[in-house]
């Protein structure tokens, strides 16, 4: 994440000289853990939970002291899911159906949102969102496969990431 850098009116027309990092540890802002930076400094926060959710807050010193908080961020950490473990094709007359196992996402049951659905054409482009295997689709999430026209991938092989 992010923070951005305090600029004009918000810096007490004076260059920031510190920049004060505080996160909750997943308290819900019951205790907060502080981390002080020179203004070019980044922290690394560690120990993250998946599916546990974070507040984050900042505020910079100047020569005028320390300003007020920024508003808090709250965030959810996540881990991003393992990979599609095996694809599945089977070929009828006029549609292939690519099917698919859903990944390990970290054991925490936060749900797949959405899938990068690939169909790699013989030139060595890909296809991608075709009408009914629109990997952002719920119903395609949900089902863990979709089913393709055979006029839409004439000369394509398969693959899902």
């Amino acid at each position: 994440m992010n923070l951005p850098p305090l600029t004009g009116q918000l810096t007490g027309s004076a260059l920031i000289l510190f920049y004060e990092l505080s996160w909750d540890q997943g308290s819900n802002g019951a205790s907060w853990t502080t981390y002080t930076v020179t203004s070019n400094s980044q922290v690394l926060v560690t120990s993250l939970t998946s599916g546990q959710q974070y507040k984050f807050r900042y505020r910079g010193q100047n020569v005028n002291g320390w300003g007020p908080y920024s508003p808090v961020l709250t965030i959810v950490a996540m881990v991003v899911p393992f990979q599609v473990p095996s694809v599945v094709t089977t070929y009828y007359q006029t549609s292939v159906k690519i099917d698919w196992t859903a990944p390990y996402t970290g054991g925490q049951g936060i749900p797949i949102t959405s899938y990068d659905i690939l169909i790699a054409k013989a030139d060595g482009s890909y296809i991608r969102y075709l009408p009914n295997c629109d990997g952002n689709s719920s119903i395609v999430i949900s089902n863990t496969y979709c089913l393709v026209a055979m006029s839409d991938i004439t000369g394509s092989t398969f693959g899902l990431a």
